[in-house]
């Protein structure tokens, strides 16, 4: 089963591939893949999950078995998310250092939505419009954890968008250990670094820094130093591994092929059928 799909989810019929179809905007999905394969039906955790497939870090896991849990404070994300992963749990809260109510500064059709004022305005600026102010219902990382103590969390993937130390601030590292951690480590739409003001937080639960996408800060628990090596690798060509845009443009142009190769003989099966009516028109 390894390095097999099924999208019919997405493609609307059953079509399988041998490779990895990769879902995430940078790869993240591939290197965890990488370290991860292994694991059957595995569980992970996403904070800022946005869309189900569209630069998803977690579609091609639940598309092998795996079920997890999403959290996602913007509406209309949320219900995509419920729609598409029904079987799945969606949170539709924020996650923030203590329980409460909190302004989101939401941006429609966007992954900039931010709890921070700050990041809202660097993405006003970037989209050249400003963000709807709502009311979201936040709840700690503790307490959005505590259904699953005592079980493996394979993964936990944090894009928060500026928002990731009170996230962090709320967990307690003793109490619920993700084998891995991934956390967006730049400012929001930028290469500038932003992991030194949180990234003491899991350094301090016993967490070992493995590896940097250029976007990602990605973190080992340390009582599973067998994932470490796996993750330390950047994507490769040794990964037999494909975008899933890119997926599907391959499977649309081998349609329109197979169209083309079957478009004569079904053409000359409409003449001979033709030629037949006249011939027999013709003998009566």
């Amino acid at each position: 089963f390894d390095g097999i799909v099924l999208l019919g989810q997405n493609l609307g019929s059953q079509e399988w591939s041998p490779i990895f179809v990769s879902y995430a905007q940078n790869f993240e999905d591939v290197a965890l893949w990488r370290a991860l394969k292994h694991v059957r039906n595995g569980l992970y955790v996403d904070l800022g999950a946005q869309h189900p497939v569209q630069d998803s870090v977690t579609r091609a896991f639940y598309e092998r078995g795996w079920r997890g849990v999403h959290v996602e404070p913007v509406a209309v994300y949320a219900d995509l998310l419920r729609a598409d992963r029904p079987d799945e749990t969606v949170i539709q809260k924020a996650i923030g250092a203590e329980a409460g109510t909190m302004t989101l500064y939401v941006f429609a059709d966007s992954g900039l939505s931010s709890l921070i004022a700050e990041s809202a305005e660097a993405g006003a600026v970037t989209l050249k419009r400003t963000a709807e102010a709502v009311d979201v219902s936040v709840i700690t990382l503790d307490q959005l954890l505590a259904p699953y103590e005592g079980r493996d969390i394979h993964f936990m993937k944090i894009d928060i968008e500026g928002a990731e130390k009170a996230a962090l601030s709320g967990w307690s590292p003793a109490r619920f250990r993700p084998w891995i951690i991934l956390v967006e480590a730049t400012k929001p739409n930028s290469t500038e670094p932003n992991h030194h003001d949180w990234e003491p937080l899991i350094l301090a639960g016993d967490y070992e820094f493995a590896y940097f996408d250029g976007l990602n800060r990605f973190y080992v628990a340390k009582e599973h130093p067998e994932l470490l090596d796996p993750i330390r690798r950047p994507p490769s060509v040794f990964d037999n591994f494909t975008q899933h845009r890119v997926f599907k443009l391959e499977q649309a142009l081998a349609r329109e092929r197979n169209r083309v190769r079957l478009l004569p003989e079904a053409f000359l099966t409409r003449l001979g059928r033709k030629l037949r009516r006249v011939i027999k028109g013709g003998a009566s």
